[in-house]
């Protein structure tokens, strides 16, 4: 009986993930950012804008490094001159702009 109830559940659960509403398109992450070898690389697409501005802040806000860009979707940023440590990265595009913790 354990094992049928157990199964319901799994059933129910499962219809009930394959029926949920989907989110809406405006709260797609279209923003990539991942760092490589003290080298932070950002990507976009046409939904969040081409890139125009990458900033490196520490985590109190204090502006650390900026680099401007026109009409990229791809780009990459050296933070080899950073310490060790937190740090919050903001990407500006044309249309929307993204901040994100990343560590060192």
């Amino acid at each position: 009986m354990k094992k049928f109830l157990l199964s319901l559940l799994g059933i129910a659960m499962l219809f009930q993930f394959a029926t949920a509403e989907k989110p809406a398109a405006s709260s797609k992450r279209v923003i990539d950012i991942y760092e490589q070898e003290k080298v932070l690389f950002s990507t976009s697409d046409s939904y969040s804008g081409s890139i125009t501005k990458v900033e490196v802040y520490t985590l109190s806000w204090s502006l650390l490094l900026t680099q401007e860009y026109s009409g990229v979707y791809s780009c990459s940023t050296d933070v080899s001159t950073l310490g060790s440590g937190n740090y919050i990265v903001k990407v500006t595009t044309t249309k929307t702009s993204y901040a994100e913790r990343f560590n060192l």
